[in-house]
C-alpha cells in the first residue's frame, strides 16, 4: 500500500454498470472486469443461493428467469426480498 489517496466512482446505471478509479494525482480510470469497460446491470440468484452479477448473470438470465432482476437501479430503496422465492 502506498499510502496514496484514492477515489473509487460507481455509476450504477439501468442498463450498464460502470467503475471508475484515480489513485492520487493521475488521471481516473475506468476499471476493467473480465476485459470489459461497462457490466449488464443485472443481478441473479442461482438455485443454491449463489448470487451473479453482470455478464455472468446474463449469460444464465434465460435459464431461470424467475430470479432475475433487470435495471435493479429502478428497484433501490424497496423493501426486501425483491426475489419472489417461489419463482
Amino acid at each position: 500500500m502506498t499510502g496514496e489517496s484514492w477515489v473509487l466512482a460507481i455509476d450504477l446505471g439501468t442498463s450498464f454498470t460502470v467503475a471508475a478509479s484515480r489513485i492520487g494525482d493521475r488521471p481516473p480510470e475506468v476499471i476493467e472486469i473480465d476485459g470489459e469497460r461497462r457490466l449488464p446491470s443485472i443481478i441473479m440468484i442461482a438455485d443454491d443461493g449463489e448470487v451473479m452479477v453482470g455478464k455472468a448473470a446474463e449469460n444464465l438470465a434465460s435459464t431461470n428467469p424467475g430470479r432475475v432482476l433487470r435495471a435493479p437501479k429502478s428497484r433501490l430503496g424497496e423493501p426486501a426480498p425483491i426475489f419472489d422465492e417461489a419463482a
